[in-house]
């Protein structure tokens, strides 16, 4: 199936929010189902090389548009607790009884844990693609450091290159604030202001994630970034912030995967190892590439699926 195929399978689902999802649903109702939840600034077309893959495996694939990103409108959700909830309820809308295999990329990774800790008898197995758990940058590691991040991922350094990340880096750590709607001036022009100078800063962000510094296939990334819907910088302020003050709080029993780019200039693969060890010790698995890109599974989708079914398959089987 290719995207304009595709596209004919999504549909609207109402959460409790209130929240209108835009969502893939294809496969049988009967299969297992595996629930994809993209990242900060993606769309369910990311997962255009898992879909038909799961499918023609036996799997029924579940694929939103988080809250402000794809077809997905913006409506302020504050917490990642809200994300998670979203996706229950698309679960349920769905149909869907069992447990469900979760494979999530980037930001997608604390609503994917925030699902597991919340109702832990609905989460069947964990799938994480250059993901966290608790803190999503090391800001002043990556801004001080990225130097080798670079020499590891291309074997020389690039001045520039650096100078690109440390700005994107400057422009994270600006992405702090209340969502939108709640501006933490009482002075409404100022309010207005900082909203939408957070929203630049947000597109500023998106456009690094998708341009040729965080992909390997020169093709791929312009075709990506011509095609991928546009999220709301709203909605992607709204997720930054949600994710970003998430932390676990305990140990989760699932069995877990978490497949990382060696050189991620995105997130960082020791601090993405540290976090999700501590969080699944001793039920992770781990699977490193030897790439800078942020996106894996776009680049290299033999390699990650064969991963993902692999530890999918093991986690239906049991212990």
């Amino acid at each position: 199936m290719d995207l304009r195929q595709l596209q004919r399978k999504v549909r609207t689902i109402r959460a409790r929010t209130g929240q209108l999802l835009n969502v893939l649903d294809v496969g049988r109702k009967r299969d297992p189902a595996i629930l994809f939840i993209h990242g900060f600034g993606g769309c369910w077309q990311g997962w255009e090389s898992q879909i038909d893959f799961f499918r023609k495996k036996g799997y029924r694939v579940i694929a939103p548009d988080l809250n402000g990103h794809g077809g997905t409108a913006y409506l302020p959700h504050e917490t990642v607790l809200n994300y998670a909830e979203d996706l229950f309820d698309v679960l349920g809308r769905l149909g869907v009884q069992g447990p469900v295999h979760v494979v999530a990329h980037s930001y997608g990774g604390p609503v994917a844990l925030t699902m597991a800790q919340v109702r832990p008898k609905k989460v069947l197995s964990m799938s994480f693609i250059n993901s966290f758990s608790k803190h999503p940058f090391l800001l002043k590691w990556v801004a001080r450091a990225g130097s080798v991040i670079y020499r590891l991922g291309e074997g020389r350094f690039s001045r520039q290159k650096l100078t690109d990340q440390a700005q994107v880096v400057e422009s994270v750590k600006d992405l702090k604030f209340q969502a939108p709607g709640r501006p933490r001036y009482y002075d409404v022009p100022r309010a207005s202001e900082e909203t939408n100078r957070q929203r630049g800063m947000a597109r500023r962000v998106i456009d690094y994630i998708l341009s040729h510094h965080t992909y390997v296939d020169a093709d791929l990334q312009k075709r990506d970034s011509e095609t991928f819907p546009e999220a709301s910088a709203d909605g992607m302020i709204d997720f930054f912030n949600s994710a970003r003050n998430f932390h676990m709080d305990h140990v989760l029993p699932h069995p877990a995967l978490a497949i990382h780019s060696r050189a991620d200039r995105v997130i960082p693969y020791f601090s993405s190892r540290m976090q999700l060890a501590w969080s699944f010790q001793p039920h992770a698995k781990w699977e490193r590439i030897r790439s800078f890109s942020h996106v894996p599974h776009r680049e290299f989708p033999e390699r990650v699926n064969k991963l993902i079914l692999e530890h999918v398959r093991s986690a239906s089987a049991g212990p």
